[in-house]
């Protein structure tokens, strides 16, 4: 994972919280870059089609093969074991992270994106601090 661009799958997030797509950044100093674009008419009318981003910290324990973002509140929330691994993607069970008449999510699929078409969505990114809209949606 270190240095790799990292996504939840398009169906669960949009399922789960209604953002379109969600980029993970793990970094090798420990910290990763929480990508993800707002569905907002105020927000489009301000910034336009960017996305926003928010900074945290993870931790990894080769033994345990626990993975937890450290103060990230998002989905799906830490700490989650990692249960797959492949060239393009990896498995986590997690805590449920939201229940549907289905039933719930415990299980999200973390895949390898493209660096090219990574860099190429989050190149103009602004950080969700910055953000400023007189009716607050987040």
């Amino acid at each position: 994972m270190d240095g790799q661009t990292v996504r939840l799958t398009d169906d669960l997030w949009h399922s789960v919280v209604g953002w379109s797509q969600s980029i993970f950044y793990f970094q090798g100093d420990g910290t990763v870059r929480v990508y993800g674009s707002i569905d907002d008419p105020i927000f489009w009318d301000k910034y336009g089609n960017v996305p926003v981003y928010t900074d945290h910290a993870f931790s990894y324990d080769e033994t345990t093969c626990v993975l937890t973002l450290d103060g990230y509140d998002g989905v799906p929330r830490g700490p989650m074991t990692v249960t797959q691994v492949s060239e393009s993607e990896f498995w986590v069970e997690c805590p449920v992270i939201f229940s549907v008449l289905e039933g719930e999510f415990d299980l999200a699929v973390f895949r390898i994106r493209d660096k090219a078409v990574a860099e190429a969505f989050f190149k103009d990114a602004i950080p969700l601090s910055q953000v400023e809209l007189p009716c607050p949606t987040l």
